[in-house]
C-alpha cells in the first residue's frame, strides 16, 4: 500500500486537473449533441479522478478534504448558474469549478505527506 502514497507534485496535480476539465468538456459536447440533459455530466470526470486517486495517491485525509470542498463548490454555484445558463452548461461550469477547487485542496493537503526514510538495520 505504501507505493500508493507518493507525494503529489503541483505539475501532476495541474495535469490531472487539465485532464478532468478536458473530460468534462468532451462530456458536455457529447451530451449537447445528443440533446440529453438528464445524464450527469460529472460522472466521467469523477471516475477519472477516483482512478487516479486509487492508483497513485491514497491520502485519505486529503481525499476527504478535497471531496468536501469540491462538493460545496459545486452546490454553491449550481443554482446561481442555472439561473443564467442552461442546465447542462451550468452543471458543467459548476463541476469544473468544483474539480479545480478539489484538486487544489488535495494537492495542498497531500504535499505535506512525505515518505518516512527507512531505518537502517
Amino acid at each position: 500500500m505504501e507505493e500508493h502514497r507518493r507525494p503529489v507534485s503541483w505539475g501532476e496535480a495541474a495535469l490531472t486537473t487539465l485532464s478532468g476539465l478536458v473530460v468534462l468538456g468532451l462530456t458536455w459536447g457529447v451530451l449537447t449533441l445528443l440533446d440529453e440533459e438528464t445524464l450527469p455530466v460529472a460522472m466521467p470526470a469523477v471516475g477519472l479522478l477516483t482512478h487516479w486517486f486509487m492508483r497513485e495517491h491514497r491520502f485519505w485525509g486529503a481525499g476527504a478534504a478535497a471531496t468536501v470542498v469540491g462538493a460545496v463548490t459545486v452546490f454553491a454555484l449550481l443554482d446561481p448558474l442555472r439561473g443564467s445558463l442552461d442546465k447542462l452548461a451550468a452543471d458543467s461550469v459548476a463541476c469544473a469549478s468544483g474539480l479545480v477547487s478539489a484538486m487544489i485542496v488535495f494537492a495542498f493537503c497531500a504535499r505535506g505527506h512525505r515518505r518516512e526514510p527507512a531505518l537502517p538495520g
